[in-house]
């Protein structure tokens, strides 16, 4: 459960600091052209996990959690959001990924 907290810590500072291919190396098949997009248009954003319930079922862990954020666009303004957020994650050796997000 450790290494699965360390990956999500990865995840929500990887948004935190506008990085897609720090998002890509937790989550290998996100759209990392469609996050550089978006990050673009971002000045800055802050990722916090809370609430996080880790379920694990041999290889494959459920991870429910509210993804709490907020950013400024590079037009201005803050934004906040904190939806309820389920990822799964898959084990390989010793390594957990993000393999969905709903």
């Amino acid at each position: 459960e450790q290494s699965i907290r360390g990956v999500l810590q990865a995840y929500a500072d990887a948004y935190s600091r506008l990085d897609a291919g720090a998002v890509q190396r937790v989550y290998p098949s996100t759209d990392v052209a469609g996050l550089q997009r978006s990050f673009a248009r971002m000045r800055s954003q802050r990722v916090q996990i809370a609430n996080a319930r880790i379920q694990v079922n041999g290889a494959t862990a459920t991870v429910n959690l509210v993804w709490q954020t907020v950013f400024e666009l590079s037009a201005g303004g803050a934004n906040r959001s904190a939806p309820q957020t389920t990822l799964t994650l898959q084990r390989s050796g010793d390594t957990w990924l993000i393999v969905n997000r709903r």
